[in-house]
């Protein structure tokens, strides 16, 4: 019998599968790595080096990026780095746990400490594969030693880590993270979630956190706003929201306002 995170990662597997792909090798690529590529390459053509050293960087990224992590996120422009970079930088992030990560690793090439769970067969073979952590000790934006641990198990079960010893807990197309595993995020850290599953709607009301604020992608970058949040999580169609009922749902409401991302505190 599955765990409910199971079925889940199953569903995300899909989701990645069915997001539209620009590999750089096409020549008339419409993609933004499409244009990274063909915009390192008319700068080597012309200066002979590159005149931007994070376009040198973004390019190398691109090249050297394992295989399963450049198909799912590279390739679809799902990295979330410039999300992710933000929270670090406004939040002071200095570790983070990922629930159904699947291979998501971006968090890690801006946190020095990442604890990953996935109960996926190939989720366990990327994160044994040695070039996953020499590309995020290449890639990485902070000087101290990177800390990388995997589980691959469901994450409603235990792991072997402290309760609230992490500054930041990620949901993405994953299930209801946060209420299983919040235990483990410190009081006063941060939970960053996307609707897919109903997750952020379910911390809205979950007492233990707090909308502190909302993330959205601007033009590929996203943009983190504190204002107006009262307007958020109110339901189209009047209905009575409860944790069984979006539970039940499986999957976000239709909100008058929506975002990409949503910021939670935990207050206790």
């Amino acid at each position: 019998m599955f765990h409910i995170s199971c079925v889940f990662a199953f569903q995300k597997l899909a989701l990645y599968n069915s997001l539209p792909c620009t590999p750089l090798t096409q020549e008339k690529s419409k993609g933004r790595l499409g244009c990274l590529f063909e915009q390192s390459y008319v700068g080597i053509m012309l200066s002979g080096h590159f005149r931007d050293l994070r376009l040198m960087k973004r390019v190398r990224s691109i090249s050297e990026a394992p295989p399963l992590y450049r198909k799912y996120h590279i390739d679809r422009d799902y990295e979330l780095l410039s999300l992710f970079e933000q929270l670090v930088e406004r939040y002071d992030i200095q570790s983070v746990l990922y629930p159904g990560c699947y291979v998501h690793i971006a968090p890690s090439l801006c946190i020095p400490r990442a604890v990953y769970i996935d109960c996926a067969i190939p989720a366990k073979k990327f994160f044994d594969d040695p070039m996953v952590c020499k590309y995020i000790d290449s890639m990485k934006s902070y000087r101290a030693v990177s800390k990388i641990t995997f589980y691959h198990q469901s994450y409603e079960e235990d792991i072997a880590q402290p309760e609230e010893s992490f500054d930041l807990l990620i949901s993405q197309y994953a299930g209801f993270v946060s209420e299983a595993t919040k235990k483990y995020l410190k009081k006063g850290g941060i939970l960053v979630a996307n609707d897919s599953h109903g997750d952020a709607g379910l911390a809205a009301i979950d007492p233990s956190f707090e909308l502190i604020a909302v993330a959205n992608n601007r033009n590929n970058r996203f943009v983190i706003s504190d204002k107006n949040l009262r307007s958020y999580f109110k339901p189209k169609k009047e209905v009575q929201i409860t944790k069984q009922f979006l539970k039940d749902h499986q999957k976000g409401l239709v909100y008058s306002k929506v975002a990409s991302n949503y910021i939670f505190g935990k207050i206790k």
